[in-house]
Order: C-alpha cells, then structure tokens, then sequence
C-alpha cells in the first residue's frame, strides 16, 4: 500500500507542469524532475509533511520536448512518474 495516492501531472502550454498529489502519512518528501537519460534538472525538497493534499508547480520553459520523470521520495520510499513537455 503506497503513501503516496491520486498523483495527478497537467503540463500547461505556458511552460509550467502542475503536480497534485495525497499522503497517506506523515512524511519527509521531496520531488525531483529528471530527463530520459537519468539527469536530475530540479530537486525540491518539501521537508516534513503530514498527511494531506498538496500540490506543486514546477517552471518547465527550460526543457525540450520530450519525455520526463518525476521521482517522489517519501520517507527513502521512491516512486516515479512520467510526463511529457511538448
């Protein structure tokens, strides 16, 4: 049973990916943006957060087109999902 639920992306044609996501419990979380080749192009750390909805917005203006990851980190738990910048 994951911490992480309801992982929502919506890359905007204004150059900004929004990301929405639920924790399950209370955790140390931090996001990280990553390209196809496993380069790590932002790393947010969120800090300590209890359970709850949140949400984050990254500036994507900066990257090609193409296929990208992003990697949740929960308490050393990792679970990545993918997005696309057009």
């Amino acid at each position: 049973d994951r911490d992480v639920t309801g992982v929502q992306t919506c890359a905007l044609p204004i150059y900004e990916i929004k990301i929405k996501f639920d924790i399950k419990n209370n955790s140390n979380v931090s996001i990280r943006l990553i390209d196809i080749t496993g380069k790590e192009l932002t790393n947010r750390s969120l800090g300590q957060l209890p359970s709850g909805t949140y949400r984050e917005s990254f500036n994507t203006s900066s990257f090609a087109s193409g296929v990208y990851f992003i990697e949740f980190s929960l308490d050393g738990e990792k679970i990545i999902e993918r997005f696309m910048v057009k």
